[in-house]
């Protein structure tokens, strides 16, 4: 009989965004990831992504304003992203 691992949040743990990484492919690997966790809670995903994410804006507003819902967190992700791609895209 062979025994199917449960992932654990400390999976997460070690995702990191590369230098330059967008956020975007960043959140698809992260989401990815954390979709095959079972019960983990909107502010554990908060705390591993927090330290995967590289030091911008961004994450410090997600340190200082921390979202409580899942679906809030990701809201704000999107925004940003989108923000972003704009910029670069100037």
């Amino acid at each position: 009989m062979s025994s199917i691992t449960q992932k654990s949040s400390t999976c997460l743990g070690g995702l990191r965004q590369k230098p330059t990484e967008y956020p975007s492919s960043f959140m698809d690997h992260f989401n990815e990831e954390m979709s095959q966790i079972k019960d983990l809670t909107p502010l554990e995903a908060l705390h591993i992504l927090v330290f995967g994410l590289k030091i911008e804006p961004f994450t410090i507003s997600l340190v200082r304003l921390p979202s409580e819902k899942i679906n809030e967190l990701q809201k704000r992700v999107r925004y940003y992203i989108i923000m972003e791609e704009i910029i670069v895209a100037k």
